[in-house]
């Protein structure tokens, strides 16, 4: 019998973690290898994911904490698919030094490490915590996209548009696992 399922959920929140301080990376010194190591860490987090999926079944558990460890999992791996592809369109893009988009990496980077922290102490006030963060990033995307009208290149505002609406989905994503972790901890 492998890990039991609660330490399955804490590496792959660690995972993440370490999936969101790259990306942070990235945008802080875009020329690094940090989207390569992005890469790795999701695909940590991914197989962490299925592994605690196929020791759900095994597990003999309550049916309910079994359902609500999957349903953390699967948030927190939805989570970590779109840090994945915020890393590959950032390389993608290219788009030079942005301070905005440094503010977006280090509060999305914040929520996952709360997340990682409600997990891991199984405390509330982390998941509370990074709801916050995660909100503190869509506002900060939302000013940054209403910026993108006064951006006198035009190549660059569609590629900043793009990439916010990426951080857009790692901050709802991470707003979701929040609610989930603080749902079950209650």
């Amino acid at each position: 019998m492998g890990p039991p399922p609660s330490r399955l959920l804490i590496e792959q929140a660690r995972a993440v973690v370490e999936l969101f301080r790259d990306v942070e990376r990235h945008f802080q010194d875009p020329r690094g290898p940090s989207t390569g190591d992005a890469k790795v860490h999701a695909e940590s987090a991914a197989a962490a994911a299925t592994t605690l999926e196929a020791a759900l079944e095994d597990a003999g558990a309550p049916p309910g904490f079994r359902k609500r460890v999957f349903l953390i999992s699967r948030a927190l791996g939805r989570f970590a698919a779109s840090g994945r592809s915020l890393a590959l369109e950032a390389e993608r893009y290219g788009v030079s030094d942005d301070p905005r988009l440094e503010e977006l990496a280090h509060e999305i980077r914040r929520s996952a490490e709360e997340l990682a922290e409600s997990v891991e102490r199984l405390a509330a006030p982390h998941a509370f915590a990074a709801l916050r963060a995660a909100g503190r990033a869509e506002h900060l995307r939302r000013g940054a996209t209403r910026e993108l009208g006064e951006e006198p290149r035009v190549v660059v505002a569609i590629k900043l548009r793009g990439l916010h609406r990426r951080f857009a989905d790692a901050a709802i994503h991470a707003a979701e696992a929040a609610d989930l972790l603080s749902e079950a901890l209650s």
